[in-house]
């Protein structure tokens, strides 16, 4: 019984601290499908999240390195034109858990990873999805963009999400608990997947995933 109130309190704090915090983000209409392709010196990733419900709730930040590049709302999508190469992304949506997605991604091509908000044994997580070509994700593309709409963090959705300094370290502080405020150290955090990732399989998007 104890154990199950705890998991009850665990999933109700998010929905209290959403509905407390200032507005995070807002949404604009689809433009998707008037984007013309990237060119060879850029690769274009397009992040998703078709969730809605208690699921859909608050926002998921992401993050090329220590760098915010955008956030997700229920049934969000933003596009982030990126440098060729390896990148490691990251994404953020309630304490204290952090996921990433490795990344080596060509220019002229478009590249899709999915975020979700999932819920886990005593605790709210974010979830990165790598949707690598020919996956049933990517066949389901088509019926999934259109729905979706364009996400954009609010100046009070930076201000919360971006990585902060303190003491040398980098943090993405959470003070949305009222007086409890969440550092979460994003270089260890980085660290610990990148070592567990040496032995469990972790999503990674390759060149080969891009759509020309």
């Amino acid at each position: 019984m104890k154990q199950r109130f705890r998991h009850i309190l665990t999933l109700l704090i998010p929905v209290i601290l959403f509905s407390c915090f200032p507005k995070l983000h807002s949404v604009k209409e689809n433009n998707l499908f008037e984007l013309g392709k990237p060119d060879s010196g850029t690769a274009r990733v397009v992040f998703i999240r078709p969730q809605t419900g208690f699921t859909g709730q608050g926002v998921v930040a992401i993050y090329d390195g220590n760098d915010l590049i955008g956030g997700l709302s229920a049934n969000g999508y933003f596009v982030y034109d990126a440098k060729p190469g390896e990148h490691l992304f990251g994404c953020y949506s309630s304490p204290p858990l952090v996921d990433f997605l490795k990344a080596d991604i060509d220019g002229g091509r478009t590249y899709y990873a999915q975020c979700s908000y999932q819920d886990r044994v005593l605790m709210l997580a974010s979830k990165f999805i790598a949707i690598k070509k020919d996956s049933d994700i990517m066949e389901d593309l088509d019926d999934i963009l259109p729905k979706l709409r364009y996400s954009v963090l609010t100046d009070e959705g930076v201000s919360l999400y971006v990585i902060q300094s303190e003491n040398s370290r980098k943090y993405i502080i959470d003070t949305r608990a009222s007086m409890v405020t969440y550092r979460m150290d994003i270089e260890d955090l980085r660290q610990k997947w990148l070592e567990e990732a040496k032995t469990v399989q972790k999503p990674i998007l390759l060149t080969e995933d891009g759509i020309k």
